[in-house]
Formats: structure tokens, C-alpha cells, sequence
């Protein structure tokens, strides 16, 4: 993949606001880290992310035979070992949900016996087949369960918790200059993306950890190719802005966020999100994490940009 391709992380506009927002020092250690040149844009450093590695494999994880590779003992094994640090997960997100709610909206939760119950329900064979047949195709791809509170919350609720998650990081004073209103225009059901009607108590995601390069472009291609795959495999799906928190609560256990690859395991766009105009160009939710700062940002429609698929 071309240079070019490989700068995806801010639009132009993207990036003035945020160097704005942290000091030059922070910004040319971020950029060192991932190995990018600076621009200079009136008088202030831009910085351009990037989420993919010049030597990632071409090898798509999209595309797999479902007859290649059966249910391997293991691979049920090795994500039932991630069960702590999903529930874990699960437990931050609902303890800052319940702070900012009143009484008659609070979050239940789930103790770990019933979040265990359901995931064993929830991880079938198909699943299991298919992580095992992406993993055996591609053997840097892992993936990283998360379980979401399966309940609506609003924007707010969706940029706090990028705000606690990122406590103690250098990035967390950009919030204020990286959202202002924007965020908060999407509807709080597809800002969620659950589907609380079921009865269960956490909705379930495989997360790989690296973008799909047969997945970059824009939105519109993005929402193509996924209908496509869902067709073979229905249970594929797109994260929400909620899911990806949760993820990133995950993550940061392990402090996955701040490490050189914090950026290319949680890089999004969530293409499902009904686009809003911002500026005069419909945009859609993304996320990122600088510095180990989660962000919660916009997207316009029309830019190629990379993308994943969950095991949802």
C-alpha cells in the first residue's frame, strides 16, 4: 500500500485542532513513535496518523473457506482465557454509566457466572471456525472479546467514558477542542448498537486487532463490502461507538493503549451510524487512541479510510 494510503488517521482540519491541543513536544514524540514526517500547516504542526505498517500482510481475513479450517480445541480455549479481562471491562463501563445516571436508570449488572453463561451460548462453532480459519490465513491477526453492557447510552455517555478511560494521559485536555457538538448529534441507539429487546445482559464482539486491507475506502464501499461477507457469514458486523469504549477499557488493562500498536488496534469508523452534515459534508463517528488517549471523532463519508469487521 501507498504512502498516501498510509496517512489515515485526521483530515487536515482534523489535525490543526488537535495539535492545537497539545504541546509540540507531545506531538513530535507521537510522531516519532509512528514513524511519520510533520507537516507544516500556518504555523502549527499537524500530525497525520498511520494505521497500517508498510510490510502488513496483503492477505485479506475477510475471505475464508469455511471448509479449510475446523473448530480447533484451542481457539475456544484461548478466548475463554480473555473471559477476566472482558468482564473487567464490562464492569468499568457500567460502574461510569451508573455514576451519571439516577437511580431508576441504572445499569444491572451482571455478575460473572451469568456474563460466562451467555458467552457460552454466544461462542459457537461457526464463530470459533471462523476465527480459527482468519487466524490460520493470516497468523498476526488475533482477537480481543469484549463484552459490551447491553444497553442504550447516549453520546455523553459514549465520550465519558473515552474521558475515564484516557485519565492520566497527556491527550485528555484535547476533548474539548477534538468534539464540540459534533458527536452529540447521533442518535443514541446507533451510538449504542445494542439490542437490549433480547433479554441478554452483554453483547458480545471478537475485535481483530489490526484493519483489513480489503476493507479501505469509503463509506459507502466499506458498507458494500460488509453486506457482502454478512452474506456467507451473517454474524460478522460493524462496532458502535459504545462497543469501541468498551473495547478500549479492555485493552487498557493491559496498557495496550499506549504501546506502538495502541493506535492500529483501535483506529474505527463506525460505517452503520446514520451519517450527520458537519460543515456541510455528512460525516460519521470514528475513534482513535493518541498517546493512549482514547478519541472519540468524525469521519467524512467520502474519504477512504481503513476498516475492520467484528465477529459480532
Amino acid at each position: 500500500m501507498d504512502a498516501e494510503k498510509r496517512v489515515q488517521a485526521f483530515t487536515p482540519e482534523e489535525t490543526l485542532e488537535l495539535a492545537a491541543a497539545l504541546p509540540s513536544d507531545v506531538i513530535r514524540a507521537e510522531a516519532l513513535r509512528r514513524g511519520i514526517e510533520l507537516p507544516i500547516a500556518a504555523g502549527v504542526m499537524a500530525v497525520d496518523g498511520t494505521i497500517q505498517d508498510t510490510e502488513q500482510s496483503v492477505d485479506t481475513f475477510l475471505r475464508v473457506d469455511k471448509d479449510v479450517v475446523e473448530t480447533a480445541p484451542d481457539t475456544k480455549e484461548s478466548l475463554r482465557e480473555q473471559f477476566t479481562s472482558a468482564y473487567v471491562g464490562y464492569l468499568d463501563v457500567t460502574k461510569i454509566l451508573n455514576e451519571g445516571r439516577k437511580t431508576e436508570d441504572q445499569v444491572e449488572v451482571a455478575d460473572a457466572e451469568t456474563v460466562a453463561n451467555e458467552l457460552e451460548v454466544w461462542l459457537t462453532d461457526e464463530r470459533l471456525a471462523y476465527v480459527a480459519a482468519v487466524q490460520e490465513a493470516d497468523s498476526s491477526v488475533r482477537f480481543t472479546l469484549v463484552a459490551t453492557a447491553n444497553v442504550v447510552a447516549s453520546a455523553d455517555e459514549v465520550i465519558e467514558l473515552n474521558r475515564k478511560c484516557g485519565d492520566g494521559q497527556p491527550g485528555v485536555g484535547m476533548f474539548d477542542v477534538m468534539l464540540s457538538d459534533t458527536f452529540r448529534k447521533y442518535k443514541s441507539e446507533e451510538v449504542s448498537g445494542t439490542n437490549p429487546a433480547n433479554g441478554n445482559s452483554v453483547q458480545f464482539k471478537l475485535v481483530p486487532t489490526k484493519s483489513d486491507p480489503e476493507m479501505y475506502g469509503t463509506v459507502a464501499f466499506q458498507k458494500a463490502k460488509l453486506a457482502d461477507v454478512q452474506a456467507d457469514y451473517p454474524f460478522l458486523d460493524d462496532t458502535s461507538p459504545l462497543e469501541d469504549a468498551a473495547h478500549n477499557f479492555t485493552l487498557a488493562q493491559d496498557d495496550k493503549l499506549v504501546g506502538p500498536r495502541g493506535f492500529e488496534a483501535t483506529y474505527h469508523r463506525n460505517i452503520k451510524v446514520t451519517p450527520e452534515p458537519v460543515g456541510g459534508q455528512l460525516k460519521v463517528p470514528a475513534s482513535d487512541v493518541f498517546i493512549g488517549q482514547p478519541l472519540v471523532l468524525v469521519s467524512k463519508v467520502g474519504d477512504d479510510k481503513p476498516g475492520r469487521v467484528s465477529v459480532g
